[in-house]
């Protein structure tokens, strides 16, 4: 496709050309978040071309999260939400799915999945898990086999003074934490006991924590459950939990907008601030 030459002299198509600019005025604050950006008009009359032109600049804004439309009202620079920090490698990291775990004491609160929110199973308690066969990404990640067996345990997590949300999801290897000639496995068997996490510790401990942090782009589920704005990535915080021999024990997944948290090493000086420890 050959490109008409814009007011940057370059050759490529001239809707691209404005995305650019207005690109950069936006990332340089030449425009502060919540300002409103001229009308189609008037920016079509200071770029010589037509407004069908600068709507296609402006829709390619919008899809990359810098602008947003207020029916009615016009279209505004995006206001950057402040983020919130994760911190990762804590010395002791706890079990966040756990009915042990004392979410009256944190920040966050525990919601139910949003309606519709694709549930394995209709009376699934997701805090004791579900036993299923991986998919094959989760799978990898365990280094097991898509015909093992593993427990999956999730709990969505509200940030109380943002509203902002998290899902935190746990894949264990049913052979780490049961023998199958003990008979049928049991969640609550296993929360007598002291928890998951004092379960692993005594039949694979000492125990070792490592943490990854990766971006990727939102899946099917995730506009509705974060309350995404188009173009916005995820932030994905992967925690393992292995034996002294590198085995997998455990894989926790944290996922949230990346706009709205960010995942920093955990240090003397970032005690403070930190909202939850992994």
């Amino acid at each position: 496709m050959t490109g008409e030459e814009t007011s940057t002299g370059s050759k490529v198509p001239k809707w691209e050309g404005i995305a650019e600019i207005l690109r950069v005025w936006i990332l340089d604050d030449q425009y502060k978040p919540g300002q409103a950006l001229e009308s189609e008009a008037a920016i079509a009359k200071e770029f010589s071309v037509s407004r069908p032109t600068v709507r296609q600049a402006i829709q390619k804004l919008i899809g990359e999260g810098l602008l947003t439309v207020a029916h009615g009202r016009g279209t505004f620079v995006r206001p950057v939400p402040d983020r919130t920090t994760l911190a990762i490698g804590s010395p002791s990291p706890e079990d966040l799915i756990s009915p042990g775990f004392d979410i009256e004491a944190s920040e966050w609160e525990r919601v139910p999945p949003p309606v519709g929110w694709n549930l394995p199973a209709e009376d699934l308690d997701p805090i004791q898990g579900l036993v299923h066969r991986p998919g094959r990404e989760e799978a990898k990640l365990l280094r097991i086999t898509m015909r093992d067996l593993i427990v999956t345990r999730f709990t969505h997590m509200r940030l109380r003074r943002s509203q902002d949300m998290i899902v935190v999801t746990s894949n264990i290897p049913l052979t780490v934490l049961h023998d199958e000639e003990s008979g049928p496995f049991s969640p609550e068997e296993v929360i007598d006991r002291g928890g998951i996490y004092a379960e692993l510790a005594r039949k694979h401990g000492p125990v070792r924590f490592t943490t990854s942090v990766v971006a990727r782009m939102p899946g099917a589920d995730d506009d509705e459950v974060f309350g995404l704005v188009p173009g916005t990535p995820m932030l994905s915080i992967r925690r393992f939990m292995l034996d002294s021999h590198g085995q997998i024990l455990e894989l926790v997944e944290v996922d949230a907008p990346a706009d709205r948290f960010d995942a920093q090493p955990e240090t003397a000086s970032d005690l403070g601030k930190a909202v939850l420890r992994l």
